[in-house]
């Protein structure tokens, strides 16, 4: 047998030796890459951490306190030491530490601000470092920090209590199950009872407990039991059957939170409920309205709203009027607006007992609540009840002059003292203060205070505060002394805008400076400010000084010139079917006098020369854009009315202008 040897030669060794090397080198060039990686992503992580660490601190700094590279500097004013803790670098790079010793290399941290000065600031910040080959790497995170006024930022943040919105609930809760069998019970004049339930007043239609007030019942040590009473607030809602089909069970008087509002009408002296099947209830006596009542149980401290609600929706052409036909006072003027506001307003004051400001919107306030047990209107205080009157009216009108013009609040039966509208007379419009009367508030202490009335609904605060100064200047001797002192001034937006300064007298002139608070919700205010004086004694060439061009900032000179004599006024608003038809002109005659007509043509004002007799004779001729002025002797598109034995003072002169003299009143 033949056998045959193999073996390796010199050259397979060689050749498999080659390729082992080959392999171990790429195996030992693969891990020192893996190692190296490793290292840079170390890096890199710990050069984030350093980018994210001064982040979080340049968005911890406080624009009120510190100065970031001088712990020990106050910065006073809010906007300055924003700007002066983030100044701007014009996009260079600060370098804050030239060496940052990490575990994976030796690190440099830069940042950079841009935004110039304003309310909000960019920052980069950006950590370099070289990696082992000596390569130069950096990361860089972005941020945006903001200056936030101090009203929503200071407040909120370092106050426990005491929020600039209080809770809206009140001290109350909203229903309890049902009265126990044999509960002794107290009625009130509406239909619903109260039950005493140990420290809780629970307020109960039928045996249904619907509203519940805690901790509202005391017992002394005679074991007699002491509680306060809902909160209480009433009105009327009157349904214009003159515009609408809607009956009572349509409508719903409904409050915000926890409330309860209970509808009722007086039936042979009973209340009679009105629930979603009532149709009718009780009717003026021309049957122009349907009208019910209602009141609306509350627990103290509650602030918000009550309003209208009808059955399937408010559509377009559903409108609820409210506010006062009869007024003088232009926020007292009718509205149209679903619900009534009802808030108070507290401020803080510092250890002088002045207010705490805003150098944007001025003084701070802060939403305040009811008063417990207080009913309003208070009983037996003849103040108006706080009515609604449901109407239906084109979609088109939304102004609370339509309340007027298309008649919902001056039908035949809302004359009741011989004044169109007057029925209304007092009626609160779409917020009510609650600083009317400081005793209807909350209960507060040191550091707030409160004052009467409120420069505007707390609701829907301003931007931007501005102050309206002039002199009221008045021309007579030292008799009208009294007359004098009895002016005021005030805005369009309200009686408590308004002071005065401190009266002189020299040369039979007198001068008194005032000063008013107005108020920009961002688009300049516009209204006007109107002076006051004793119409029997002073005339002055203008009592209103109207701003219809948005106010912007503060404005000095706003001045009245005023003189010691009698005159007539004669004030009017116009009805008519359409805004088409308004009043072009109105003159005075007999002796000469003023008049102005309103720029949308729906009202006017007429004032008289003074006069030395003891009554004014004259006329006033009002001349229509179309259609025809309806007066007491002839009907046309230019009417004059005479009068006679007028003694000095404010004078009512309503027009009515109908498409043509059949929409008259017969002569």
């Amino acid at each position: 047998m033949k056998h045959t040897h193999r073996g390796i030669s010199l050259v397979e060794v060689l050749v498999a030796l080659a390729v082992m090397g080959t392999g171990l080198i790429a195996v030992a060039a693969f891990q020192s890459d893996l190692i190296s990686g490793s290292g840079t992503n170390k890096a890199r992580a710990e050069a984030l951490a350093l980018a994210q660490e001064r982040i979080e601190e340049f968005q911890n700094y406080s624009a009120v306190t510190l100065d970031k590279d001088n712990p020990d500097a106050v910065i006073p004013d809010a906007a300055t030491g924003f700007n002066t803790l983030f100044t701007d670098t014009n996009n260079a790079y600060v370098t804050e530490n030239n060496t940052i010793a990490g575990n994976n290399a030796v690190f440099t941290r830069k940042y950079s601000i841009s935004g110039g000065t304003g309310e909000v600031k960019f920052i980069e910040v950006r950590v370099e470092w070289a990696d082992r080959n000596g390569e130069a790497q950096h990361v860089a995170l972005n941020t945006q920090v903001g200056w936030e006024n101090p009203r929503t930022a200071g407040d909120l943040g370092l106050e426990d209590v005491d929020p600039l919105v209080e809770s809206a609930t009140g001290r109350a809760r909203l229903g309890d199950g049902q009265l126990p069998d044999g509960a002794n019970t107290t009625p009130n004049d509406d239909g619903t009872k109260l039950y005493e339930d140990g420290e809780e007043l629970k307020l109960a239609v039928d045996d249904d407990i619907v509203l519940t007030l805690e901790e509202a019942c005391q017992i002394d040590d005679q074991n007699n039991n002491s509680c306060i009473d809902f909160v209480k607030i009433r009105g009327i809602v009157y349904i214009d059957t003159g515009s609408t089909n809607k009956i009572p069970g349509d409508v719903y008087v409904k409050a915000s939170d926890a409330a309860y509002c209970h509808r009722y009408y007086m039936s042979n002296g009973s209340p009679v409920e009105v629930t979603a099947n009532t149709t009718s209830a009780l009717t003026t006596a021309n049957g122009d309205y349907m009208y019910f009542n209602y009141t609306c149980y509350l627990g103290g401290g509650w602030h918000g709203n009550i309003g209208i609600l009808l059955n399937g929706g408010l559509q377009q052409t559903d409108k609820v009027c409210m506010g006062d036909p009869t007024t003088d006072e232009p926020d007292d003027d009718p509205v149209i607006n679903g619900r009534r506001i009802y808030r108070g307003m507290t401020y803080k004051i510092d250890a002088n007992g002045d207010p705490i400001t805003d150098p944007n919107t001025g003084t701070i306030y802060y939403s305040k609540g009811i008063g417990d047990s207080v009913e309003l209107p208070v009983p037996g205080s003849g103040d108006a009840t706080h009515d609604f009157v449901v109407a239906s009216m084109a979609t088109t009108a939304t102004e609370g002059s339509n309340c007027i013009s298309a008649g919902p609040m001056v039908r035949t039966d809302a004359n009741v003292n011989g004044t169109a509208g007057d029925l209304f007379a007092g009626n609160p419009t779409e917020f009510y203060c609650l600083n009317e009367n400081l005793s209807y508030l909350d209960s507060y202490s040191t550091p707030y205070a409160a004052s009467v009335g409120c420069p505007y609904d707390p609701s829907d605060p301003p931007v931007a505060h501005h102050v309206v100064t002039g002199t009221v200047v008045v021309v007579g001797d030292s008799s009208i002394a009294s007359h004098v002192s009895a002016m005021g001034v005030e805005t369009s937006d309200g009686d408590y805008n308004c002071t005065l300064g401190t009266k002189t007298f020299s040369s039979d002139i007198y001068s008194i400076p005032y000063s008013c608070d107005v108020y920009d919700w961002g688009y300049g205010w516009t209204g006007f400010i109107q002076v006051n004086p004793n119409t029997d004694e002073i005339s002055c060439g203008s009592l209103r000084l109207l701003h219809q061009v948005g106010v912007t900032a503060d404005v000095n000179s706003q001045d009245f010139s005023c003189s010691a004599g009698s005159f007539v006024i004669f004030r009017g608003t116009v009805t008519t079917v359409n805004n088409r038809k308004v009043l072009a002109s109105v003159v005075m005659d007999n002796n000469g006098g003023t008049c102005t007509v309103a720029a949308d043509g729906m009202s006017y004002e007429c004032r008289s020369n003074t006069f030395d007799t003891e009554t004014w004779s004259g006329s006033l001729t009002f001349t229509a854009t179309n259609g025809v002025i309806c007066g007491t002797a002839t009907q046309s598109d230019i009417v004059t009315e005479t009068f006679s034995g007028l003694e000095a003072g404010p004078q009512t002169q309503n027009i009515q202008i109908e498409n043509n003299s059949g929409g008259c009143p017969a002569l």
